[in-house]
């Protein structure tokens, strides 16, 4: 059910919002999930972690913000981590604005993005979460 609140928030954000910036969808996306659980009669204490990322191809200018979940650009064999806000996307108890990071790519970038569908699912002998 999250899943869902949280993907209808963020096709609200950008088509009927016309929002752009990731930090700004990230913050709109957070005020519509919270209201939409408000709504009903249980509290719903879960979130969504997310790396949102915008590019400009004319300027090769990316715009990132995540909560929870870091970019990653390999440039010349480096590893460069732009880290998120550590805050879910949902009810927070430090809720602030998200941070917006811009970097402009160069010619042979690649960009890393990662879900934590893997690392949050239970498994092994002791049915733990699997993490990182």
């Amino acid at each position: 059910m999250v899943s869902v609140v949280c993907h209808n928030a963020l096709n609200r954000a950008v088509r009927e919002f016309k929002l752009s910036e990731p930090a700004k969808i990230l913050d709109k996306v957070t005020q519509l999930v919270i209201e939409t659980f408000e709504q009903g009669d249980d509290s719903i204490k879960d979130g969504m972690d997310i790396a949102l990322c915008s590019l400009n191809t004319n300027t090769n200018e990316l715009e990132f913000s995540g909560a929870n979940n870091s970019l990653y650009i390999i440039r010349d064999k480096e590893l460069i981590e732009t880290k998120p806000d550590k805050q879910p996307i949902g009810k927070y108890m430090l809720q602030k604005p998200f941070t917006n990071h811009k970097q402009t790519l160069k010619k042979g970038d690649q960009i890393y993005l990662f879900t934590d569908g893997y690392a949050d699912q239970f498994g092994g002998e002791k049915g733990k979460k699997l993490k990182y």
